[in-house]
């Protein structure tokens, strides 16, 4: 019975030495790129195609003198960057096929504003999160300050207790909400 086991690992082991090698998965996965993307050296292009410029943009945003453009461009943008490998640049091109009351000046400049209004609100929402970060590491070392007084002053084991976790759960917050707000934010930003 231990030597049909081992066979069965041994062949298993082979399996996945050939199909999971590096070299393997490498050309696999460039031959399954070559089919969504006109791949060339280490640039990959992909052709964002759409019937008209009105499917982009929502019509019940603001005051009928702006075009906001709604998640359907972002989100294919989105996929396109999510599939491809990071050493690869992306080229994407966007075709529409009717402007329908716009002009193509009128689409590259609604587009443009559009950008500018999401990197707006990409620094205010990073300046939030500055401010509460700072708010957290006040509060933070507040607590912990409260938790050394309270340990040399009385024995109320309990609450310094309570306050030294208080604070360092406060600056633990803060801290991760720097690397990871600001890493998500940038990620954000490059979409």
């Amino acid at each position: 019975m231990k030597n049909f086991i081992t066979k069965l690992k041994e062949i298993k082991n082979k399996i996945v030495n050939k199909f999971f090698s590096s070299e393997n998965w490498k050309r696999k996965w460039k031959s399954i790129l070559k089919r969504y993307y006109n791949v060339h050296r280490n640039v990959a292009s992909i052709d964002l195609v759409f019937d008209s410029f009105t499917e982009l943009i929502q019509t019940n945003f603001g005051n009928g003198e702006v075009e906001k453009l709604n998640g359907v461009l972002s989100n294919k943008i989105e996929e396109a960057f999510s599939i491809i490998p990071k050493k690869y640049k992306i080229n994407i091109n966007i075709y529409l096929k009717n402007f329908n009351n716009y002009t193509e000046e009128q689409v590259k400049k609604i587009i443009n504003e559009n950008l500018e209004l999401k990197l707006f609100s990409l620094k205010y929402e990073n300046h939030k999160n500055l401010l509460k970060t700072f708010g957290l590491l006040f509060f933070g070392v507040m607590f912990l300050t409260i938790s050394y007084i309270l340990r040399k002053k009385f024995s109320l084991l309990i609450f310094t207790d309570i306050a030294n976790i208080s604070g360092t759960l406060l600056i633990w917050e803060a801290i991760s909400g720097v690397f990871f707000k600001n890493s998500e934010n940038a990620q954000k930003l490059i979409e």
